[in-house]
């Protein structure tokens, strides 16, 4: 099995594309003032292209465990990256600050799921 084929490093590569999403859009945003929203738009293409590759090996549990997996690393340390790297998310920071860690996760995993099923449906 090449090691593009393999779910679980799909899945790594989706994580560290997180990542890299997560500190360069955090750093532009405070930089250049705009609002770090803007790249949850990418965010969700990492998650759809994620479950897609991985839906093309493995199916449909593949698939939305594949984007879940990615959902809880992003809620979670996603979450931590942005505010360490002092994300511009405007006006609703005091908003956003008091989301318990448990509800972004829940939150995240519905979300997650749905790209996955977007994913899986387009492979």
């Amino acid at each position: 099995m090449n090691i593009s084929e393999n779910p679980f490093t799909i899945t790594i590569a989706g994580i560290t594309a997180i990542i890299v999403l997560t500190i360069a859009g955090s750093v532009l945003s405070r930089v250049l003032k705009f609002n770090y929203s803007i790249f949850s738009l990418f965010s969700v293409v990492i998650y759809i292209a994620t479950a897609w590759l991985v839906a093309e090996k493995t199916g449909f549990v593949g698939a939305i465990t594949s984007s879940v997996s990615l959902g809880i690393f992003d809620a979670i340390a996603g979450w931590e990256l942005s505010n360490l790297f002092k994300a511009n998310i405007g006006e609703m920071k005091d908003e956003l600050e008091k989301i318990s860690v448990h509800t972004r996760v829940t939150g995240m995993i519905f979300f997650a799921a749905l790209f996955g099923l977007v994913g899986y449906w387009l492979s």
